[in-house]
C-alpha cells in the first residue's frame, strides 16, 4: 500500500494537477516542490477514501472536489472550475484509451496479474497514457484563455457547450453503459450499478442547460437592443452636441469682430466674415436635397463629428431619389447611422489627410440606391461574406457585430438587397431598393445631383 501511494498514486495526483495547469499554460517550474506536495496529499486523501470503503463514483466526486478546493487555495479563483473539469474528464477518459489500445494489439490484461513487476508495469503504462494531454498541451502552449469569449451570451453559449456536452455524457453512460462493458475498466462499469447518480447528475445538467439557454436568448436580446437603439439615441446626443457647439462658436466669433473693430481692422473682419460664410455654406450644403428631417438631423451631427477628426464628408442626393419615404424614421435611423459610424470606425484608422466618407444617394434603372464609402483598411475578401452574422467583428477589440446584421435585416424587411467591396484602401456598402409605384418616382435614371 505505501509503495502505491508513493510509486504510483502522488505520480497520478501530480498529473491530473499538471493537466489543470496545461489548460491555462500556467508554469509549474518555479513552484514544483509546492504542487508536489500537494500532489501527496491529494494522493492521500485518494487512499484514505478506498480504505473507508468509498464506492468509486463517491469517491471520484470527493477527490476532484478537494483538487477543486486545493486550485482555490493556489489563487486560481474562477479558473479553478474549468480546471478541476479537464482534469476529471481525462481521468475518465484515459482509463478508456488505454483498454482500447490494449484490445486492438490483443493484449490480455491477464498477463499482468502475474507478478508485481507486471502489475507495476502497466501501472506506468496508465501513468504514461495520462501524461499524453498535458505534455501535449505544453507542447503547444495551449492557453484556454485565448477561446474565452469577449461577448457575455458568447460565454453563455461556451457553458452552454460544455455543460450540454457533460448531460450528453451522463445519458450515453445511462443508456449505452451494457453495449461498452468490454471496453470500459471493470471498476467503472461496477460502479454503474447506482444509477441514482448519474441520473441525478443528468437531472441537475439539463436544469442548467434551461437556465444558460434562457440567460443567453436574454442577453442576446438586451445586446441587440442596446446596439440597435444605440445609433437613434446617438443621432440626438450628435445634434445636441453639433448646437452646443456652433453656439460656443457665435460667441467666440463676435467676441473676435469686436476685437477687430476695437483695432480698426476692416481688412481682416471681412476675410473673417468671408471664412465664416464659406463654412456655413458647407453645413448647409450637406443637407441640401434631403427630405427626411431624420436624416438632415442625423447627418448635421456627424458632420461636426467628423470636422473635429478631420474626416471629408461629401453628401450627393438626386433630386429624384424617393430617400426612403416608405421607411419608418427610427428605421432610417439605424440604417444611415449604423453605415456611417461603421464608416467613421474604420476611416479613422487612416492618417488625418487620407479620412474621407461619401454618401450618394440616387435612381438608377428603377431602383433607389443609396452608397456609403470610406476610406480605411481593406476587408479580406473572405470576410465580406461574414460582415452582416450577428456577433461577427473585424475590429481587434472584438465589440461590435450587431449594427450590419441590423441593416441588413432593415434592407430584407423593405424588400431591398445590400452588396460591400472592399478594394485598395476603400470600403463601399450599396444598398438597392425598388422603388414604390407613384408618379415621379418612375423616373429611371439621372445623374444631375446636389453636390456638397
Amino acid at each position: 500500500m505505501l509503495l502505491n501511494y508513493v510509486f504510483i498514486d502522488i505520480e497520478e495526483a501530480f498529473l491530473l494537477i499538471l493537466t489543470a495547469f496545461s489548460l491555462f499554460n500556467i508554469p509549474v517550474r518555479e513552484n514544483w516542490k509546492s504542487l508536489l506536495l500537494w500532489s501527496a496529499l491529494l494522493a492521500a486523501w485518494g487512499d484514505i477514501l478506498s480504505l473507508i470503503g468509498v464506492t468509486y463514483q463517491m469517491k471520484l466526486i470527493l477527490f476532484f472536489c478537494a483538487q477543486f478546493l486545493i486550485l482555490l487555495s493556489l489563487g486560481h479563483k474562477l479558473r479553478a472550475i474549468p480546471m478541476t473539469l479537464i482534469s476529471a474528464i481525462w481521468l475518465l477518459t484515459a482509463e478508456p484509451i488505454l483498454v482500447i489500445t490494449f484490445n486492438f494489439f490483443d493484449v490480455d490484461f491477464i498477463i499482468f496479474s502475474g507478478s508485481s513487476l507486471l502489475r507495476y508495469a502497466l501501472s506506468y503504462i496508465y501513468l504514461a497514457t495520462l501524461s499524453i494531454l498535458p505534455i501535449t498541451l505544453k507542447w503547444f502552449r495551449f492557453d484556454a484563455r485565448t477561446l474565452w469569449p469577449k461577448t457575455v451570451p458568447n460565454r453563455y453559449l461556451l457553458f452552454l457547450v460544455i455543460s450540454g456536452g457533460i448531460s450528453v455524457g451522463f445519458m450515453l453512460l445511462l443508456n449505452i453503459s451494457v453495449l461498452l462493458i468490454d471496453i470500459l475498466p471493470t471498476k467503472i462499469m461496477t460502479s454503474t450499478k447506482s444509477m441514482w447518480m448519474y441520473q441525478l447528475g443528468a437531472l441537475i445538467f439539463m436544469l442548467l442547460n434551461v437556465l444558460l439557454f434562457y440567460l443567453y436568448v436574454r442577453e442576446t436580446i438586451l445586446r441587440v437592443e442596446r446596439e440597435t437603439e444605440a445609433p437613434y439615441a446617438k443621432q440626438l446626443i450628435d445634434l445636441t452636441t453639433a448646437v452646443r457647439s456652433i453656439k460656443h462658436d457665435v460667441l467666440n466669433h463676435y467676441t473676435v469682430i469686436l476685437g477687430y473693430l476695437k483695432m480698426n481692422e476692416y481688412g481682416r473682419i471681412e476675410n473673417f466674415v468671408q471664412n465664416l460664410v464659406t463654412e456655413t455654406k458647407e453645413l448647409i450644403d450637406i443637407t441640401e436635397g434631403v427630405k427626411n428631417k431624420t436624416v438632415s438631423a442625423l447627418l448635421y451631427g456627424k458632420m461636426s463629428q467628423y470636422t473635429k477628426d478631420s474626416i471629408d464628408f461629401q453628401v450627393k442626393v438626386s433630386p429624384n431619389a424617393p430617400q426612403l419615404e416608405n421607411w419608418k424614421d427610427i428605421d432610417v435611423s439605424k440604417l444611415l447611422g449604423n453605415l456611417l459610424d461603421n464608416a467613421y470606425t474604420a476611416t479613422k484608422k487612416n492618417q488625418y489627410e487620407d479620412r474621407y466618407i461619401r454618401i450618394e444617394w440616387g435612381v438608377r434603372s428603377g431602383y433607389e440606391y443609396l452608397f456609403v464609402e470610406n476610406s480605411g483598411p481593406t476587408i479580406p475578401e473572405e470576410a465580406l461574406p461574414r460582415l452582416f452574422d450577428l456577433g461577427y467583428t473585424t475590429r481587434e477589440s472584438g465589440k461590435g457585430g450587431v449594427g450590419l446584421p441590423v441593416v441588413k435585416a432593415l434592407v430584407t424587411k423593405y424588400k431591398g438587397e445590400i452588396d460591400v467591396v472592399s478594394r485598395n484602401g476603400v470600403t463601399r456598402f450599396t444598398v438597392t431598393l425598388p422603388i414604390a409605384e407613384k408618379g415621379s418616382q418612375k423616373t429611371t435614371d439621372t445623374n444631375e445631383t446636389v453636390s456638397a
